[in-house]
């Protein structure tokens, strides 16, 4: 099934109620917000009652939620529950010469009730860092440690 009818998908069952979802933690990351870097996570196969495969793979602010778990590793499977929330899909950059159609497009929005379903490793997990600058950097490390291959 392609991802423009998984989205549609999403689109059908509408934005009124919350749903259970579940996705395995890929990796961390962050953006560039207009003040500070604002920290980010990567699930993949995002499943509706965790059976229904509904996205590929989407990225979450690092909202406290997914913080209180500690670090992550990748394969952790988590479960949330979510709303569907239409978004509008379109270049948002500076370069004259890229040109991008402007669409709706649909994601899940407003994580809670995050939890640890089935963990990757039994090892205990480290609390990640409160303090927003440590995080981002403690990020860029585990980021260049997986591009490096270790």
């Amino acid at each position: 099934m392609k991802e423009l009818t998984r989205r549609q998908q999403l689109a059908d069952l509408g934005t009124e109620k919350r749903y259970t979802f579940t996705g395995n933690f890929e990796r961390y990351g962050y953006r560039h917000g207009y003040q500070y870097d604002e920290p980010t996570i990567l699930l993949k196969d995002i499943r509706l009652k965790g059976k229904q495969l509904v996205m590929t793979h989407l990225w979450f602010n690092l909202s406290k939620a997914f913080s209180d778990l500690g670090e992550l590793k990748r394969g952790d499977q988590l479960q949330f529950s979510g709303r569907i929330a239409p978004y509008i899909q379109d270049y948002q950059g500076h370069r004259e010469d890229a040109f991008s159609e402007t669409s709706v497009d649909y994601q899940i929005a407003y994580p809670s009730k995050v939890r640890l379903l089935r963990p990757a490793s039994r090892r205990s997990r480290a609390v990640l860092p409160t303090d927003l600058t440590a995080l981002v950097a403690q990020i860029n490390q585990w980021n260049s440690q997986e591009t490096n291959g270790n």
